[in-house]
């Protein structure tokens, strides 16, 4: 799953794999937007 979401992003640098609060997030930095942003990730 993890795999799959990076996969649907361009080139992310920097991914890592962060748990907030008992959720799990994606962590990648967006060149397009310059900054680094978080993308939750949803139980299945």
């Amino acid at each position: 799953m993890y795999a799959d979401k990076l996969e649907n992003l361009k080139k992310p640098r920097d991914p890592a794999l962060y748990s907030i609060g008992g959720q799990f997030y994606l962590g990648y930095y967006d060149k397009d937007e310059r900054q680094y942003r978080f993308v939750p990730i949803k139980n299945q």
